[in-house]
């Protein structure tokens, strides 16, 4: 508001100073007079940038730091901290700063807007001067900094996939058998818990402040005697807090019944909600399951449940569905679903539970055991007289049925948050519309399907913290040993390209240890397009770098050929499949073998058929040890190598080195110095012990490192 000026003071001249830093409210002024005075655009509040003096200083800042701005649009405060107070300014001397964003500073990039894997390979390209320390054209590797500009994480995260733990049916899976299937995951101990009694309400604690991309799959409905519905797919983006819990369920599918497959429990959603406040962010509602021959019903991408096959209706507003004759209904966000009106007689399917009661399958009809619970996530039970499969569980329970034959009922309502952008479902559409707050829904067009549970995907897209460090090889990179020393230099054109496969070394980068031996045989495998230069039909051999890297042949080692990798792939999945029985050079291949030349083994092919020409329990003998891994067979002592014609099936073929061969009455001990005709003495020693170890491998073994 303008000065109310009371007095015009004493004679004399009185001048207005123009002052651009404000001493006493310790802030840089910008009065947008012109373009020398224009408050500048790409500085916004909570940002970072590097202070330093020029011709001119500010007391209360230190040059070759970074601060924090608070803004408007008129000033520019700094802070030691994000969201702190102003640094109190309190003097300065006239002439220029300068404000860098510290895109490399303290030996880190600083790059907001990019997110690499740890041990991700890059290459590094300018046109200028390079960064002190890089070399253009050289390759690198990343590991991300917890703590950087923008605040700490609590532990490294990019991306997870919850699941049900491989748990199906009626009930979820204990925190016990989710932290088993999460092994991956080195955050699981800490980070995940089970929310008090309700047994597979996983608690995921938030790693930093950011944008997080939900990908929620409801469990498609069980099939039976027809195709079950499919569960709802809803995708979308939220901004999380550091050390917030959200609770995510996975849906499961409703259970077959124990006698047949006439009348299967329908399947539940899959959640996910702020703890805080219980506010649900997410739901994907499930299908509905098959009754006899009539197919199960897809969830919804509405709020409401979905209606049976019979047009009773789902659950409104979150609820579960309301109680019908038969099917049980599907429980919802605020209540459950209601038992079937014949529950108190034997017949009726009871309702699913729902997300305050623990969300568990409703129970099947009591009477017969042809109709089946519903599945965790607030499935409805299915009912085995009139005969129909229960309400699918969602955010507002699907519909059971009305007493008639051969029905389902309804799919799982749907639900997402208000403020969620880049919003996907399965068919385009949230309750009726295909835009959310003016944003146009992606159409997925496709819902979960198949002999499969629901899940939650979560992908880190925006990070509050950024900065990572580079390393010359990926094992520094995971250790954080020896990072590169960097400063800035050069022009403000400088890319860090990410490399799987490295085009001008024809090497392909793992982001964790491949596993591959040196030398060993494996075939490619893809699903779209492959590698340029790469076929799923010929045999290549592993040139290996390094823990991390490898390069592939047509010929085998010490021979090797370089292949001519061309492009990248576009496939869903790729990786490589070991070859355990190499047709070419008649090699096996087990890791470990412990077998020694001229040794008897007894082949064993398990269920499988055998290896060709190979006899099950037929003795053959070590003809090569190629290495610790690789060996050749042959018929006879001192016979050439088998020649092999095929590689069998199965999973549990074996070597088994025989000491004592009842089959053909043999005794094998290394350089035992007889002769022909000897007479020996045998005697039983109690402290001597003849130990055989079984040597069980996979024929169709594959070791994938991409997906």
């Amino acid at each position: 508001m303008p000065i109310n000026i009371t007095a015009i003071g004493g004679s004399g001249t009185h001048t207005l100073q123009k002052v651009n830093v404000n001493l006493e409210e310790d802030y840089i002024y910008f009065a947008k007079r012109d373009s020398n005075t224009a408050f500048p655009s790409n500085i916004t509040d909570d940002s970072a940038w590097v202070y330093r003096d020029g011709s001119g200083d500010i007391s209360g800042l230190t040059t070759n730091t970074v601060y924090y701005t608070n803004t408007d649009t008129y000033s520019i405060g700094f802070a030691s901290t994000q969201g702190g107070s102003n640094i109190d300014l309190t003097e300065y001397t006239v002439g220029s700063v300068t404000l860098n964003y510290p895109n490399v500073f303290d030996n880190s990039f600083n790059i907001s807007s990019v997110k690499y894997a740890n041990q991700q390979a890059v290459r590094y390209l300018t046109d200028s001067t390079p960064i002190t320390g890089l070399v253009s054209g050289s390759v690198y590797y990343v590991k991300n900094q917890l703590t950087g500009l923008g605040g700490s994480a609590l532990y490294e995260f990019a991306n997870f996939e919850f699941t049900s733990g491989g748990v199906t049916g009626r009930f979820g899976p204990t925190i016990e058998q989710l932290r088993t299937a999460y092994s991956s995951a080195a955050w699981r101990n800490t980070y995940l818990s089970q929310d008090g009694s309700n047994q597979g309400y996983q608690n995921w604690i938030v790693p930093e402040d950011g944008v997080y991309e939900f990908n929620v799959k409801g469990a498609p409905g069980r099939q039976g005697r027809a195709l079950g519905g499919g569960g709802a797919i809803v995708q979308g983006r939220v901004r999380l807090t550091k050390g917030e819990t959200i609770t995510i369920v996975v849906g499961q599918r409703g259970e077959l019944p124990t006698s047949g497959n006439t009348w299967p429990g329908s399947s539940g959603a899959s959640w996910v909600v702020r703890k805080s406040g219980n506010i649900p962010l997410f739901v994907a509602g499930g299908g509905s399951s098959s009754g006899n021959t009539t197919a199960g019903r897809d969830a919804v991408t509405t709020s409401n449940g979905g209606t049976s096959s019979t047009g009773q209706l789902g659950g409104t507003n979150g609820n579960g569905a309301p109680a019908t004759a038969i099917g049980g209904g599907g429980g919802g966000f605020l209540s459950n679903g209601g038992n079937g009106t014949q529950v108190t007689g034997p017949h009726a399917g009871g309702g699913g539970i729902g997300f305050p009661s623990g969300l568990a399958g409703g129970l099947r009809s009591q009477d017969s055991t042809s109709a089946g619970n519903g599945g965790f996530g607030g499935g409805g039970g299915g009912n085995n007289s009139t005969g129909s499969s229960g309400g699918a569980g969602g955010y507002s329970g699907g519909a059971g049925n009305s007493n008639s034959a051969n029905t389902v009922g309804g799919g799982g309502g749907s639900f997402i948050f208000a403020t969620a952008t880049n919003v996907a479902t399965s068919n385009g559409l949230y309750n009726g519309s295909a835009t959310l707050l003016g944003q146009s829904i992606t159409n997925l067009n496709q819902f979960n399907t198949g002999d499969v549970e629901g899940s939650v995907s979560v992908t880190l897209v925006e990070r509050s913290v950024f900065g990572f460090k580079v390393y010359e090889t990926p094992s520094d990179a995971e250790s954080d040993t020896d990072p590169i020393a960097i400063t800035p230099a050069g022009s403000q054109y400088h890319a860090l390209i990410p490399l799987r496969v490295d085009f001008e070394l024809n090497k392909v980068n793992t982001l964790t240890p491949h596993g591959l031996l040196e030398g060993e045989a494996v075939q490619y495998f893809y699903t779209g397009t492959p590698i340029g230069g790469l076929n799923n039909t010929d045999v290549y051999y592993v040139d290996r770098i390094d823990d991390y890297s490898y390069k592939l042949s047509l010929t085998p080692d010490p021979n090797f050929t370089e292949i001519n990798l061309t492009t990248e792939a576009n496939a869903t999945s790729q990786g490589l499949s070991r070859v355990i029985v190499n047709t070419a050079t008649n090699v096996i291949t087990i890791n470990n073998h412990g077998f020694l030349v001229d040794q008897p083994v007894r082949y064993s092919s398990g269920s499988g058929n055998t290896i060709v020409p190979l006899q099950n329990n037929a003795t053959y003998y070590i003809k090569q040890v190629l290495d610790a891994n690789r060996f050749t067979l042959s018929q006879s002592l001192q016979g050439p190598a088998i020649d092999f014609t095929s590689v069998g099936t199965g999973t549990n073929h074996s070597f088994i080195l025989t000491v004592v061969n009842d089959l053909e009455d043999s005794l094998y001990i290394p350089t035992h110095g007889y002769v022909s005709g000897q007479t020996v003495r045998y005697q039983k020693s109690r402290d001597f012990v003849i130990t055989i170890n079984n040597l069980g491998f996979l024929v169709d073994h594959h070791v994938r490192y991409s997906s």
